[in-house]
């Protein structure tokens, strides 16, 4: 990643970079002896204005994180379709939604965890710049245009309408 010079960076990986629902603890570099890699990572993110393509927690959200070098996008999508139809749950957003209680959307998730869920949310939350959460199944498509710009559109289910649309470029940028 040091030396990638095009113009968007897509950055997979299966664990969420930025914690951003119950299972706040469940990221990449969550162990606190990983510190400095997590914050390595975060800047090689920042500095190329990635965008993270992200599972494992199978809910929906698009996150903007800044780092000291740059703003990286991530991108959550609950994948594993169980029907055609889906019913969004817990849709939230907005920097305000971005805090410490988003541990109270599965209040019976590992109680022993708790205090330390809320602290990672609480710490993160100074470099939230863009918070958009939904619980529900579906699928997404990316787009890159011929000026480079990248969009982004999230479905339900298995909906041919797009649930919501985004210009990730933009948003990299506000």
């Amino acid at each position: 990643m040091e030396d990638h010079k095009e113009d968007a960076l897509f950055f997979c990986v299966h664990e969420p970079v930025v914690p951003y629902n119950a299972r706040a603890n469940w990221m990449v570099f969550d162990k606190a002896d990983q510190k400095a890699q997590r914050t390595e990572l975060l800047e090689l993110l920042g500095k190329h204005n990635a965008i993270v393509l992200t599972g494992h927690l199978h809910k929906t959200s698009l996150v903007v994180r800044k780092t000291k070098v740059g703003n990286f996008v991530q991108l959550g999508i609950g994948s594993v379709i169980p029907t055609g139809t889906a019913e969004v749950k817990d849709h939230i957003g907005g920097l305000n939604a971005y805090q410490p209680d988003l541990v109270n959307l599965e209040p019976n998730f590992s109680p022993d965890t708790l205090a330390l869920r809320k602290s990672i949310l609480e710490d993160e939350k100074p470099f939230i710049k863009h918070f958009d959460y939904a619980d529900f199944c579906g699928y997404a498509t990316v787009e890159i245009s011929q000026n480079n710009q990248v969009s982004l559109s999230v479905f339900k289910g298995t909906n041919t309408s797009p649930w919501t649309a985004v210009n990730l470029s933009k948003l990299l940028k506000s």
